[in-house]
């Protein structure tokens, strides 16, 4: 086995390469999902280059789910680890793990992997599978010292029957255990292991607490040898008196351990830390500057060394597995075990302390990671935030009272009704623009005379409609749909271009929107501009030889009607009309003028006459009654736009009778 050091995010990029990621699954503890989304998410679509700017970014994000070009990702993360500053803003799946409690206690969801599915330029399948300690947070794969380990399974080439079958177990067991069924990523991978081009075994085990105990695999896989009479360990955390150090003394074992840092300070307990040391605990230490997050145990054989990397930190809840009868607290971890020929004993430890020069910090908290007890057990519950029709859903098994906070004066009773319309309950429309920038939701359960507060993680589904921070004025949008007959690659950059302009000005220091920022151009002296803008996306959406083009290209239309017509993006007709109507309502724009550009996008684009067999020729039923529905809606707030409007300007009749029959005449003609 050999060792090397670098930046994961880089080794990511390298492994990956010009392939293209099929799925994505994540076990994690501590989960920062601004971190995940902002610096691992974009490693999964690698033929995208992104900005430093967030808001341009998010431009991305959305072209990308737009053509489908985002692969299915799964978090799974401790629920009580999660941020409670960030919450995500992506289209990805998270399981948030409660694990069971005993009494007051609780263990933790505590593996750390990345399973990622890519399918290279040559048609071969492979999965990468990294095993380590590093949590999806920016001290796991940024500033500590983590220790993992790389596999790349390839059917018939790279495909260990013992090792893939040992993934396989793990996903079934998670998926089965803490999921709701398997997600569309858990099923690709789960998929992929199945394959039949079964290769020669490594020199390697997987261990997983669903297979045993730690101790049970230690004794199994590396304690059979009779020769190994030395240990090293590396963790960040420890039991506090010595029985799992007696687990190796009884067994003969001379027990070297490096001590946790921070400068010049021994994390430990005094009284642990000597403790261990009259047990007969040699004490080592790293001189490095950066936190040492590594979880590793090495054993020294006649001839063989074994060492284990993963998530299995020196504590009890690590070491136990899954019981058979829940009696104590324990974690779910996960570990690879390599075995390697050795003629001399190359030292993982360098430097034993001294104790004359020891200081000890006391450490009121020493971290989730490792605290097992108080934490109030939550209400299981899910929930679900369509932003089609701006709805949030839940479900779960509710023994108490609970309420969803959203407002200081706004909570829905979740033991009644499983779903409720946003936009219908007071202030809606500023709940939903507040769930937009901030989703996390806060439940307030009460417990005889205690109220409770727990914070969840919605899921999230169409992300595409998720109303947008930040809008190009309508004068932009017009200059992007130019673009639109020219390849996508240039009309992005120039969007990305105007945006990162824009969005400077626009944020503060910390990248908050403080204002909203865009060229202020007449839209009366641009009127021929925005008509011919208006024909230009018409004959974009709506060119009938689609009809007589390929599969890839009828489905890349679809994502056009799709995009253009229903979605929240700063080049779509939802942020067209939106800008038209602010210039309307700030008297930038006459009453007549909006009447006209909202009557030509009402019947134009979303009455179209070829955009029902434009849907039915180029989606399948499901996909296409899914469409139909969101365009409704789109075109109804429209008309009740126009309704409204008419009515306000007091238009003759007879006037709009002969403006819509131009309109249909004039679309007869082109």
């Amino acid at each position: 086995m050999t060792s090397e050091q670098y930046i994961l995010k880089e080794r990511l990029q390298l492994l990956i390469g010009e392939a293209t990621v099929k799925a994505a699954l994540f076990y994690t503890f501590n989960f920062d999902p601004k971190f995940f989304e902002n610096y691992v998410m974009p490693l999964l679509v690698p033929k995208q280059a992104f900005t430093n700017n967030n808001i341009a970014n998010n431009i991305l994000w959305r072209k990308l789910y737009k053509n489908s070009e985002v692969p299915p990702v799964t978090v799974y993360c401790d629920l009580y680890a999660k941020s409670l500053e960030n919450g995500p803003m992506l289209d990805y799946q998270i399981v948030s793990v409660n694990m069971p409690s005993v009494g007051k206690n609780k263990g933790n969801f505590h593996p750390k992997h990345s399973f990622i599915l890519l399918k290279r330029e040559n048609g071969e399948e492979a999965l990468l599978v990294i095993t380590g300690s590093n949590n999806l947070t920016q001290g796991g794969w940024c500033e500590n010292i983590e220790c993992i380990s790389e596999q790349a399974l390839i059917n018939g080439v790279s495909y260990p029957k013992t090792l893939k079958a040992a993934f396989q177990n793990l996903i079934a067991n998670v998926a089965s255990t803490y999921g709701k069924g398997y997600t569309v990523a858990e099923e690709a991978i789960y998929f992929f292991l199945n394959g039949k081009g079964v290769t020669k075994e490594k020199p390697c085990l997987f261990y997983d607490s669903f297979q045993q105990s730690f101790p049970a695999f230690l004794e199994e896989h590396v304690l059979s040898d009779s020769s190994v009479n030395e240990v090293e360990v590396i963790s960040p955390y420890f039991k506090n008196d010595t029985e799992l150090l007696q687990f190796f003394t009884d067994r003969g074992l001379t027990v070297k351990i490096e001590a946790p840092f921070l400068q010049e300070y021994c994390l430990l307990a005094k009284e642990v830390y000597e403790a261990y040391e009259k047990a007969g605990v040699t004490w080592y230490r790293s001189y490095e500057s950066r936190s040492n997050h590594s979880k590793v145990y090495r054993f020294y054989g006649e001839g063989t060394v074994y060492t284990i990397i993963g998530s299995v930190n020196f504590t009890g809840p690590a070491w136990r597995g899954v019981p058979g009868r829940l009696k104590e607290v324990y974690n779910i971890e996960s570990a690879l075990l390599y075995w390697e020929k050795a003629e001399a004993k190359h030292y993982l430890l360098k430097h034993p302390i001294q104790q004359a020069h020891l200081y000890f910090l006391p450490v009121e908290d020493a971290g989730l990671e490792n605290r097992f007890q108080e934490r109030v057990n939550a209400p299981s519950l899910d929930f679900l935030i369509d932003w089609r029709i701006k709805t949030i859903s839940w479900r779960g098994k509710l023994q108490s009272p609970c309420s969803l906070l959203l407002s200081d004066d706004v909570a829905i009773d979740l033991n009644g009704a499983k779903e409720q319309a946003l936009l219908a309950l007071p202030h809606g429309q500023f709940i939903v623009d507040s769930l937009a920038r901030h989703c996390i939701l806060t439940v307030s359960e009460q417990v005889g005379n205690e109220q409770r507060l727990h914070t969840y993680y919605p899921n999230q589904v169409g992300y595409e409609q998720k109303p947008l921070e930040y809008r190009l004025s309508a004068s932009d949008i017009i200059d992007a749909w130019e673009l639109l007959s020219r390849e996508e690659k240039e009309a992005n950059e120039w969007l990305l271009s105007r945006l990162e302009v824009y969005t400077e000005l626009a944020q503060d220091e910390s990248g908050r929107l403080v204002q909203e920022v865009g060229e202020s151009k007449s839209l009366l002296n641009e009127m021929a501009r925005h008509l011919y803008g208006l024909i230009q996306l018409e004959h974009f959406l709506f060119d009938p030889t689609i009809l007589t083009k390929s599969g890839k290209q009828k489905t890349l239309a679809a994502n056009n009607l799709r995009y253009y017509l229903t979605h929240d993006n700063v080049d779509t007709l939802r942020s067209y009309v939106k800008d038209i109507e602010k210039g309307y309502s700030e008297k930038k724009l006459l009453g007549g003028y909006y009447w006209l550009l909202l009557s030509i996008v009402h019947h134009r684009l979303y009455q179209h006459p070829l955009l029902p067999k434009l849907l039915k020729e180029t989606l399948e039923a499901p996909e296409r009654k899914v469409l139909r529905e969101s365009i409704e809606e789109e075109r109804s707030q429209l008309e009740e736009k126009i309704k409204s409007l008419e009515t306000a300007l007091g238009v003759d009749a007879k006037k709009l009778k002969w403006a819509m029959e131009a309109l249909a005449l004039d679309e007869q003609h082109t």
